[in-house]
């Protein structure tokens, strides 16, 4: 028998407790997902298809055979702690995917196998948050004896629980602890929650063997939690995702910030530093940095003031600075990836951050430049961040960027741009694919060159003479700077032009 005045304040923390929950864990199953598919979040659709798939059959399957159940609280209750239970093992299968699916080393998962396995890995969890909502409305029925209320407030709490979960997640949680101690943490305080519900709602409470069950449960998930064991099984996990992407490279730190999975590796003394599975970049490589820095820095005559987006961590910057630079704002988006990465800088390296001549930003590069736009400007940009694969990498490759940076180049400046190539030959598909970046860039700009390679450099501007391949022209700017190098040498034969129609 419900003894409903004093049970009302713990089943209204259980209708909270889903919505909170279910966000949190719709959040990371896609950001584990995201992990193993390399960042690509066309991933991000699939999930959520399956997502609401699972809830929808869930759901309908919970309206039929609700009746049937003689007690709606221990069916409550056990759904319950079916969510706590299916969640950890739903994470443990998207980090070992890798391994299940056999999917080479650096290879995406192919769509197909993506949405099988999603359908076998998040569908349980998922169908338990459908399967909850028509229980939920009979436990509250037998409070509230209102059939048309119950409906109402079950939705009513879930939705405030779900904005909760998402606020907690994004402002608390992501940034201090790792996905199973959330888990740990949250089985906690929903095992705790149903002993006191149980408390008020049984008179024989200790003679129930549910009772034993999360008495158990609880002890399970608190032992878990402050012996440090849940974050020992994270890291358990997170060495065998890490070793499905890239085994040959020690795995040193994994950390999740607001945006993405950062980890950073080391393998014969370079570290390597990877977003969501994917490279972004490696130091120390003096060589790399070198060519880059000075192939970019003498297309301008005078390059002043600076603007570099991304990539500017592994020592870009320390050889950037050995030009005439009077000012250069880095903007970065994510503030843990640079405090991860410091932690491996060399002292030279960590010299270029703290130069008084440099401003970090770390803010998205497509909001810091359409802010930008009246309040600064400068003679180079450069934008040195992956090849784009992701939706959020697409944005820096569209004509409206273009133009946006253009809008904040002085006069004669020049804008400075690198997607990955061919060396010796371009097939139909990286000649169509560099080609629209040159045209995109030539409906901008009046003056476009390629610097062929590995990488294309892409150099625009509006100014023939500002860009250019000149070796005469090149030799000059380098040698009147003074700039000693070990690894830059200017070996220009000339401009490719592509011109894909």
């Amino acid at each position: 028998m419900i003894w409903e005045n004093k049970a009302w304040i713990f089943i209204l923390f259980s209708m909270l407790f889903i919505g909170c929950y279910a966000t949190i864990a719709q959040v990371l199953l896609i950001r584990e997902f995201l992990v193993v598919f390399f960042g690509n979040e066309l991933c991000i659709g699939i999930i959520l298809g399956t997502w609401f798939f699972g809830v929808a059959f869930g759901a309908v399957f919970g309206g039929r055979i609700v009746n049937r159940f003689r007690n709606h609280l221990s069916a409550f209750i056990l759904i319950l702690i079916s969510m706590c239970v299916i969640l950890p093992l739903e994470i443990i299968l998207i980090r070992v995917l890798r391994y299940i699916l056999d999917v080479p080393t650096g290879q995406y998962i192919p769509i197909l196998s993506l949405l099988t396995s999603s359908i076998f890995i998040i569908a349980p969890f998922s169908f338990t948050i459908g399967l909850i909502f028509p229980v939920a409305c009979k436990v509250v029925r037998g409070v509230t004896r209102d059939s048309a209320a119950d409906i109402g407030i079950v939705y009513i709490l879930e939705s405030i629980g779900s904005l909760i979960g998402g606020l907690v997640f994004t402002f608390v949680l992501v940034s201090r602890f790792q996905p199973f101690m959330i888990l740990m943490i949250f089985g906690c305080v929903l095992f705790f929650n149903i002993l006191l519900m149980l408390v008020f709602l049984e008179k024989e409470f200790f003679r129930r063997g549910r009772t034993f069950i999360c008495m158990l449960l609880f002890a399970v998930a608190f032992i878990l939690l402050i012996s440090g064991i849940a974050n020992n099984i994270d890291d358990y996990f997170i060495k065998a995702r890490w070793n499905s992407f890239n085994p040959e490279i020690e795995l040193l730190e994994s950390v999740d910030s607001r945006y993405e999975n950062i980890v950073v590796g080391v393998r014969e003394d370079q570290y390597s530093v990877f977003g969501n599975g994917q490279y972004n970049f490696a130091f120390p490589n003096d060589y790399e940095y070198s060519q880059i820095a000075h192939l970019v820095m003498t297309q301008h005559p005078a390059p002043r003031t600076v603007l570099l987006i991304g990539g500017g961590m592994g020592g870009l910057i320390r050889e950037m600075l050995k030009h005439p630079v009077e000012e250069m704002h880095y903007v970065e988006l994510d503030p843990v990836l640079i405090e991860l990465t410091k932690k491996y800088l060399s002292p030279d390296q960590m010299k270029a951050l703290s130069d008084k001549r440099v401003k970090l930003f770390p803010v998205d590069g497509r909001y810091f430049v359409k802010r930008a736009k009246g309040k600064a400007s400068y003679d180079l940009i450069f934008v040195n961040i992956p090849d784009p694969s992701t939706t959020y990498l697409n944005r820096f490759y569209t004509l409206q960027f273009f133009q946006e940076i253009d809008s904040i180049l002085k006069k004669h400046g020049v804008f400075a741009i690198g997607i990955s190539s061919a060396v010796n030959y371009l097939g139909e598909e990286v000649g169509n694919y560099t080609g629209s970046i040159y045209q995109t860039l030539h409906s901008v700009f009046s003056h476009v060159i390629v610097s062929p390679g590995q990488t294309n450099y892409y150099f625009a501007s509006d100014d023939p003479d500002t860009a250019t391949f000149d070796i005469q022209t090149l030799t000059r700017r380098y040698v009147e700077r003074n700039i000693k190098s070990k690894y830059f040498f200017i070996i220009c034969s000339g401009c490719i032009v592509l011109c894909i129609s």
